[in-house]
């Protein structure tokens, strides 16, 4: 049986994926209100699959894309970092470098949070290689540079 790198089944990670999937495409229709009722429902499969596979890196990182308050994402995302640094998950600590240095640098500003999470990401890397977040660790890079500059017109 496949499975993510944190251990949770393809088949219960497919419904993560599904719900996902419907709501991007109901943000993109402007559906506000299917929107939150299929975040609910998001929110909900994560719940049962906590209960099922314990505190995963990988639920915690979804959980954090899809609440609206930054201080409850980072805290999401450094517990879910955490645990996948406990367990040795190379793969989910490089997405959550990714993510913390995304958050840090162009959502809040914070430039000594993502540049700490930037110099991590570039670690993880080195550990378990993505081209993706490789070019989002250039992006980020660039970014952090505008915003060390003054630069407030950033570009996302």
């Amino acid at each position: 049986m496949l499975m993510t790198s944190d251990g949770i089944s393809n088949n219960d990670w497919r419904a993560i994926k599904s719900i996902a999937a419907r709501i991007a495409n109901a943000t993109i229709s402007n559906d506000g209100e299917l929107v939150i009722k299929l975040r609910c429902e998001l929110l909900a499969c994560i719940t049962s699959l906590e209960v099922k596979y314990g505190q995963k890196a990988s639920l915690l990182a979804t959980r954090a894309d899809y609440v609206e308050d930054n201080q409850e994402r980072i805290s999401l995302l450094v517990k879910a970092y955490d645990i996948a640094q406990r367990h040795g998950d190379k793969l989910n600590m490089t997405l959550l470098c990714s993510s913390l240095a995304d958050l840090y640098i162009a959502e809040i500003g914070d430039r000594l949070e993502g540049r700490k999470w930037l110099s991590r990401l570039e670690a993880a890397l080195d550990e378990c290689w993505d081209s993706s977040e490789h070019r989002n660790l250039v992006n980020l890079r660039e970014r952090l540079l505008q915003l060390e500059n003054g630069d407030n017109k950033l570009k996302r």
